[in-house]
């Protein structure tokens, strides 16, 4: 039948011996950047029943995970207005995010998409993957896949493989790495 979490079942320290590094635990550049670490923290949040939690709890489970240089950031943080429909944890995870959040420069980052090929040994699933992760960041909005796919035939190492996809009428990412298969 499974083994159901069952938060009464963790003691404090069993609770957050599940939880994501912290992501600040001492001054200099966080081991992992907070748009990957953030999804990490929500995931461990939802795994310990945290969605269940007030929202006061959320925030301080948050703070916690933070690490002390993040926390030390968070308190330095210029004060914010929280939105008439924002939680405490949506608002600290607002203010956090203005801070540790990269500011994008959409031209590079779409330099940096249009630029990547398909690495030696690396097959085009994996390929396709990291092209999505890089046009996460290009603003490409609801044509993404028809960016990656574009993408996939045109930086293909493989000209058979090219020739292969640009003849198929309606060609969706989809069809594209069935075909790579």
């Amino acid at each position: 039948e499974g083994y159901p979490l069952r938060l009464d079942s963790f003691t404090m320290e069993g609770l957050f011996s599940v939880a994501p590094a912290p992501f600040l635990p001492a001054p200099g550049e966080p081991a992992i950047p907070w748009t990957r670490w953030l999804p990490m923290f929500k995931n461990f949040l939802t795994a310990v029943g945290g969605d269940s939690f007030p929202p006061a709890r959320q925030r301080a489970m948050l703070l916690t995970c933070l690490g002390t240089e993040g926390q030390r950031i968070h308190q330095s943080l210029p004060d914010a207005v929280k939105a008439d429909d924002e939680n405490d944890l949506d608002f600290e995870i607002r203010r956090l995010a203005s801070y540790f959040e990269p500011k994008r420069n959409v031209v590079e980052e779409r330099y940096r998409f249009r630029s990547r090929g398909p690495a030696p040994g690396e097959t085009t699933a994996q390929w396709v993957s990291i092209l999505r992760q890089l046009a996460s960041t290009c603003d490409y909005q609801d044509r993404t896949d028809e960016f990656v796919r574009d993408q996939v035939v045109e930086k293909t190492s493989s000209s058979r493989l090219r020739q292969r996809l640009l003849m198929e009428p309606d060609l969706t990412l989809q069809k594209c790495l069935f075909i790579a298969e």
